[in-house]
């Protein structure tokens, strides 16, 4: 196997610094620096992204052939997410015994989109999830290898079903509702119940939150007009796309927002349009006015029952959404980090990695056969 040394591997290689040092010399004159604590933006944080601008936006020539580095590697693994910890994961179990593994990260936590957040709050620990979070419909939609990886990594996704309590908001007697904003509605209200179904297709936390249409629609704070409007959107007689072919009406709401649909073609005015405009924040992160219609038709939004179209085919809502650990996918990160760094963290099940403590002086250590390197930026990577 062809041997790539780090120092070919740094020729156009830049490595964020501070002070002269390199990241793992930083990290050896700071061991207690803990990134799932810190605060802030933790996506492309400042510190990860101003190399590669400098490099690509201003021509920087970072001089590396002379770096007093000298290391060789049999793989190299640019990203420290889900995908390049498990490209070394798979590439360590393939290999023969004794493969030099490195990977690189820009930012100063691995996992990618898959971060931790820990808060501490009066001597309480408390974890939530800075990027994705669920394992969606693993049952249905995972390949053979992905749900091989899970088991050999020791999560066993049946344990969800008995460790999530699908019941709890029925069982104390809350049900979902929905805020319009006085800056958008005049005045602020809370309205029980939705005619819109959750995103995950769970039965058993949606059903007794619905409310008949007329019902929910009469309780908001709209206009007489707003509400005989948006109780239309819900006739299942009115094709508001009357005279187009089936393929037609899908290239308008494929190409369409769900915003100007309801203007444009369903003759709604920006009043009832205001009252969705928010909606689809918290699962697409956009308002509807940058969400296709075909998108939100999926999730049960009004104004589509009466076009004559086949029901959407939904896989990846098969499942209840209930496959996630306390700190979401970063969890899997973490089981994939301590499986190829045993040093970085004791235990060895799903259940101790959620509170494992973590050391990330460990990470990059002289002398371990996989290292991972974090607040290292690669450009123009090449193998001789």
């Amino acid at each position: 196997m062809r041997r790539i040394s780090r120092r070919d591997f740094l020729n156009g290689v830049a490595l964020a610094t501070a002070s002269g040092l390199t990241p793992a010399q930083q990290l050896t004159a700071a061991p207690a620096r803990y990134p799932p604590a810190l605060i802030g933006l933790r996506g492309q944080h400042d510190g990860s992204f101003e190399v590669a601008h400098a490099f690509a936006r201003s021509g920087v020539n970072f001089r590396t052939d002379e770096a007093p580095v000298d290391e060789r590697y049999d793989l190299v693994v640019v990203g420290g997410g889900i995908s390049g910890l498990a490209a070394a994961w798979y590439y360590r179990r393939a290999a023969a015994a004794g493969a030099r593994i490195l990977v690189l990260d820009n930012c100063d936590d691995f996992g990618g989109h898959a971060k931790r957040n820990e808060f501490t709050h009066n001597g309480r620990l408390i974890l939530g999830y800075g990027g994705s979070q669920s394992l969606q419909s693993p049952k249905t939609l995972y390949s053979a290898a992905a749900k091989g990886l899970l088991r050999d990594l020791g999560v066993d996704i049946g344990r969800f079903e008995t460790a999530f309590d699908r019941r709890l908001y029925p069982s104390l007697g809350l049900s979902r509702a929905v805020f319009f904003a006085r800056e958008a509605f005049g005045r602020d209200a809370l309205v029980p119940g939705d005619t819109i179904a959750l995103p995950e297709g769970d039965s058993a936390r949606t059903r007794g939150d619905r409310r008949p249409p007329e019902a929910f629609v009469a309780a908001l704070p709209i206009s007489d007009l707003g509400k005989v409007q948006l109780v239309a959107l819900y006739d299942r007689a009115r094709d508001w796309l009357r005279g187009r072919s089936r393929d037609e009406k899908l290239k308008v709401l494929k190409t369409t927002a769900y915003r100007d649909y309801l203007i444009r073609h369903c003759g709604c005015g920006e009043e009832v349009a205001n009252c969705f405009q928010g909606r689809t924040l918290d699962f697409f992160g956009l308002g509807c006015d940058a969400v296709a219609a075909a998108d939100v038709r999926d999730f049960g939004y009004p104004g589509f029952d009466g076009l004559g179209l086949p029901a959407a085919a939904n896989p990846e809502r098969s499942e209840p959404y209930i496959y996630h650990f306390p700190d979401g996918n970063a969890s899997l990160a973490r089981l994939l980090v301590r499986s190829l760094v045993p040093a970085v963290a004791p235990g060895n099940t799903m259940d101790d990695i959620v509170l494992a403590p973590f050391d990330y002086d460990a990470l990059d250590r002289i002398g371990q056969n996989t290292r991972i390197r974090l607040d290292a930026t690669c450009e123009r990577p090449r193998c001789r």
